[in-house]
């Protein structure tokens, strides 16, 4: 017997990482109501699909779309990328919350605004790609971005806020911009550029 015991801890040793991994997955908003830490009310696994799936976590891709509703943030979100194709989302609530992207975010239709006065923090590891309507900022909060920030369409109002970019190697892609404070936090070997024309 014991001639097999090392087989068998061999086929177990690489269980013990997989039960510790996270599983990316797919959530789109379906319908009105609010974005809490629990409720699963208004998360699907498909466009318009069947409600009830996982609040999504830091692994999973969030989407809002032509059967997505309204949605009143009211807790912290930690997800990995944000895309709006329709929809509305908005700040809603009294707590101090923060609203992270690890990925990107990226909008060419649908309804944004995260003023929330002094409660609620906005922060984009990766790329900020604005392309219809508005987009208000968190007044006189920081919103972080950490890749390019794109804006081809719509507008952005900086509510008398902070746009910080503390990632990598970033560029403005832009006709016009209006920050009310700007910082850029890089290494000597990063650049901050400005698209050609803009």
């Amino acid at each position: 017997m014991k001639q097999y015991l090392p087989n068998i801890y061999c086929l177990l040793f690489p269980l013990l990482f997989i039960s510790n991994l996270s599983f990316s997955a797919n959530r789109y908003w379906v319908g009105n109501g609010n974005w809490t830490s629990s409720s699963t009310s208004n998360w699907a696994a498909s466009s318009g699909g069947t409600i009830g799936q996982s609040v999504p976590n830091t692994s999973d891709d969030v989407f809002f779309d032509g059967n997505s509703g309204t949605c009143a943030i009211q807790s912290n979100a930690d997800i990995n990328h944000l895309t709006l194709t329709g929809g509305s989302i908005s700040f809603s609530g009294s707590g101090t919350y923060t609203f992270r992207i690890r990925g990107n975010y990226s909008k060419t239709s649908g309804y944004t605004n995260f003023d929330a006065g002094n409660a609620f923090s906005f922060d984009v590891d990766g790329n900020f790609t604005h392309n219809y309507y508005g987009f208000t900022a968190p007044a006189g909060r920081t919103m972080y971005v950490g890749g390019n920030w794109t804006r081809s369409g719509g507008s952005f109002s900086h509510n008398n806020g902070t746009v910080h970019f503390d990632g990598n190697d970033a560029t403005l892609n832009v006709s016009s911009e209006s920050f009310f404070n700007l910082i850029l936090s890089k290494n000597h070997d990063q650049t901050f550029s400005i698209s050609a024309g803009q």
